[in-house]
């Protein structure tokens, strides 16, 4: 699941190929204008973005253009010859402009800006809402360098409560290895015969050792599937994946997945379904103290928190963002209004390192001390929100090192319902970041350790809870 903030662009397709290069809010060429509008908010409020202006024709470029135009003029140009000189019948300016907007966003080289076809934005849409199809865990792409390029891997962020992902045992920090036993690639596998291939060439191995790689990488090509249609199966969107063995584990509803733990491999049998992620709620701990469990960032988190401690009579409070993956960074902003009152909650770092401090919204409730209980599945607007509470309430921290997760995305959508995720900037404190280390407790405890014990140790964070 992409934790990506509450931003969802419509942007027209069918009317103009060339709209298929915009990039939403941060679209910058002065050509003719095409209004961009924010079709999702937190509440009921809809907020109108400004104006933004899509690319001309090539009859704007000239040799001494912005590069960015002449990048434009090379494309019409391309596109133009295509369609006056290739002699099959064309697809349709739909499917021709998906393919664009793939290629495009394949060059940023990030997994995390990526074409999405119509039922992958529906899914990322309800999963903003708390609902969660496939596996029910919350997945990442993360990549690490290897022989000269760079291996990506579907890794599991929390999985839900409740879902076939928790009851299966999938922990924080798995990476999938192969699903129904076909391999899951996070790069080409012809990459490693290449480099062995030149090694060979070299004489640094052996005949042997050149075969033994062979094997590999053909199995591998036969029988596996890349990344992205790895984590469109475990997010449940059977429609969307494109290789031979991703659509035959498609077929099933129920299969083994091998994810890496700890450097051991381990086999997890796992359902597809659809997960409902619990609602917000409090419980006493003692006269004083209440518990929070906030379990994910629902667009009505907000909400949600302040109707729960208003109905509560314990002044202090256990914030528990353990397993919470995140969410809608507006809907955490509205909790940290809640908690801290008016002021910071994180800063955005976009483009060129531009920073922007991302406030709370509404007024604080009259609390008591805060302490937050958090693990290796609390992550993005969990960690922004820890954070803004150890800054702004000088709240302790009780449990493990969380996930590490400081991207923001955007979630842009075209006309025909399909769309793009677009990494538009890393979160950060007013201190610190988080991306790629997460934040350390400041009361440390093993995991596992029983939930008696845990509620133990941050009432004594608090003071006594007295």
């Amino acid at each position: 699941m992409r934790r990506w903030n509450s931003l969802i662009i419509t942007l027209g397709l069918a009317g103009s190929f060339g709209v298929a290069f915009a990039a939403g809010r941060l679209l910058r060429a002065p050509h003719q204008p095409a209004e961009i509008r924010n079709t999702r908010a937190s509440g009921t409020q809809v907020a109108e973005l400004p104006a933004v202006t899509l690319p001309g024709t090539a009859t704007d470029a000239s040799p001494g253009a912005e590069p960015e135009t002449q990048g434009f003029s090379l494309f019409e140009t391309v596109y133009g010859l295509v369609r006056s000189q290739y002699v099959d019948n064309l697809p349709d300016k739909n499917k021709m402009a998906h393919g664009s907007v793939r290629a495009m966003l394949s060059s940023l080289d990030d997994p995390h800006s990526t074409f999405v076809e119509a039922s992958s934005r529906q899914l990322m849409e309800q999963e903003g809402k708390g609902i969660l199809s496939g596996i029910g865990a919350a997945l990442m792409i993360r990549g690490a360098k290897q022989d000269g390029f760079t291996d990506y891997r579907v890794t599991v962020v929390a999985p839900i409560a409740g879902s076939p992902a928790a009851a299966a045992g999938l922990k924080p920090g798995d990476t999938v290895q192969k699903i129904d036993g076909r391999y899951v690639f996070g790069h080409s596998p012809l990459l490693a015969y290449n480099r062995i291939l030149q090694r060979w060439q070299d004489r640094d191995v052996t005949d042997e050792e050149v075969e033994k790689v062979r094997k590999s990488t053909k199995a591998r090509i036969e029988n596996g599937m890349a990344y992205r249609d790895a984590e469109l199966l475990l997010r449940g969107d059977r429609a969307a994946v494109k290789s031979d063995a991703a659509k035959e584990v498609a077929k099933k509803d129920r299969f083994n997945i091998t994810v890496l733990r700890a450097g051991k491999s381990i086999d997890v049998p796992v359902t597809l379904s659809q997960t409902k992620i619990e609602s917000v709620t409090v419980q006493p701990v003692n006269a004083s103290t209440v518990l929070l469990k906030i379990p994910f960032f629902a667009e009505t988190a907000g909400k949600d928190v302040r109707s729960a401690l208003a109905a509560s009579t314990g002044k202090n409070v256990i914030v528990d963002l353990r397993g919470n993956p995140g969410g809608d960074i507006e809907a955490g902003q509205s909790v940290a209004g809640a908690l801290a009152g008016p002021g910071p909650f994180c800063v955005e770092i976009g483009q060129k390192g531009a920073r922007q401090t991302l406030k709370t919204t509404g007024n604080a409730l009259k609390l008591g001390k805060v302490v937050v209980l958090a693990d290796r599945g609390t992550a993005s607007v969990s960690e922004a929100l820890t954070l803004c509470l150890m800054e702004r309430r000088q709240a302790a921290v009780v449990g493990q090192t969380t996930f590490g997760d400081g991207l923001l995305q955007g979630l842009y959508t075209l006309d025909d319902g399909s769309g793009f995720t677009l990494n538009v900037g890393t979160l950060a404190g007013k201190s610190r970041g988080w991306a790629g280390t997460g934040l350390a407790p400041t009361v440390p405890i093993a995991a596992g350790i029983a939930q008696p014990a845990v509620l133990a140790k941050a009432v004594q964070a608090l003071g006594g809870g007295k």
